[in-house]
């Protein structure tokens, strides 16, 4: 049983990507990575980890998706891994190791998307359909905004013509 564990260490923080040669050592069965300064990418590599049953890589600056491959890792679908409070991006996968949607900390990775329906993560759009939104919200909002803004600046106008009336009075009183 190998266990590789520098979670919340108070003197020693790792730094940098997760090398891709960590995958190759397949009698991993624990990585505790969490509270450190790691960043770049998941390697896909880890996936080779068959024996891996607990991986917790929260609290982070890990970026990019979560990777598909990541569902060959049969014992850790027993504990579920914990990837929250990171960069994480892109649509969740729905099988494998992240079936167990109740007990995957995901919170934290803001720009996350889809997954099963117990995650309430918000929808995946494609490139067209956010176009769209774009579209729309842009015809709704610049009008609207037009709008709202005359009114304003009349209130602004009013505002400086008395400021004006107000210096005159000053002046004409103290003369």
């Amino acid at each position: 049983m190998v266990i590789f564990d520098n979670s919340q260490s108070y003197t020693f923080h790792l730094t940098g990507r997760i090398p891709d040669s960590l995958g190759a050592i397949s009698e991993i069965e624990t990585i505790r990575t969490d509270h450190n300064f790691l960043t770049g990418k998941i390697p896909i590599s880890l996936s080779n980890m068959k024996s891996l049953s607990i991986l917790n890589l929260s609290h982070n600056n890990l970026s990019g998706t979560i990777h598909m491959a990541l569902d060959n890792l049969q014992f850790l679908a027993h504990f579920s891994p914990n990837l929250s409070d990171n960069n994480l991006k892109g649509e969740v996968p729905t099988n494998g190791v992240l079936k167990n949607s109740t007990a995957i900390p995901l919170n934290g990775n803001c720009d996350l998307c889809g997954g099963l329906p117990d995650l309430h993560m918000p929808p995946c759009y494609t490139d067209f359909q956010r176009k769209q939104i774009q579209y729309h919200l842009v015809r709704v909002l610049i009008p609207g905004l037009c709008l709202s803004r005359s009114p304003l600046l009349q209130q602004l106008e009013m505002v400086k013509q008395a400021e004006e009336l107000r210096v005159r009075y000053d002046v004409l009183y103290f003369n």
